[in-house]
């Protein structure tokens, strides 16, 4: 009997199904699917992490990745050994929320040591954020919310009340930072 004659094609470059090339994602788990050659193994350029293809061609291989852009090489090996040429496809990954500060300017002054009590109800608010990909700022002012661009905003509060201002932070991929909260007593009148 004539003995079989070695496997010594390589499968053909598999097909990435998800994500696309470009997409954006706010984790760094991803998970990649597509179709290879039946019963081969998947594998990348980027972790020694594998994926079986099975009988219907079908894989799902899920990886862990960095902030950033990152390119991938995915390439099949049928049983034999054989590898198949490379399928690249790049993602971009920000999961990191945005920084923010708060600050009204008058509780620079302010007339106690422990909290912020001022004698004047005009509030010079200032907020920022490092973040290079900011979108916008979530401001609220006693409980009236807005969405702005700005780094500051003025109010105007009730003498002899609390008046509390809350900002966050919001980046172009929808990561949000936690609030940041400044509670101002206003007490121009003095106190008898």
């Amino acid at each position: 009997p004539a003995t079989p004659a070695p496997d010594t094609t390589a499968p053909v470059a598999p097909v990435i199904s998800s994500p696309s090339t470009g997409a954006a994602f706010t984790s760094t788990s991803i998970t990649f699917t597509g179709t290879a050659e039946a019963n081969a193994t998947m594998g990348t350029d980027f972790s020694s992490t594998t994926a079986a293809v099975n009988s219907a061609g079908s894989w799902s291989l899920s990886l862990t990745l960095g902030q950033g852009t990152t390119t991938i090489q995915f390439y099949a090996t049928d049983a034999a050994g054989n590898r198949s040429s490379a399928t690249s496809t790049t993602v971009f990954v920000d999961s990191l929320s945005p920084s923010v500060t708060l600050s009204v300017g008058e509780c620079s002054t302010s007339l106690s040591s422990g909290s912020c009590l001022i004698a004047t109800t005009t509030l010079s608010i200032s907020f920022s954020s490092s973040a290079a990909d900011l979108a916008y700022f979530t401001l609220e002012r006693n409980g009236s919310f807005s969405l702005t661009t700005a780094t500051s905003s003025n109010a105007v509060a009730t003498d002899r009340s609390v008046y509390t201002v809350s900002v966050s932070a919001t980046d172009t991929h929808g990561n949000r930072s936690a609030t940041s909260t400044q509670t101002v007593s206003v007490q121009t009148l003095p106190v008898v």
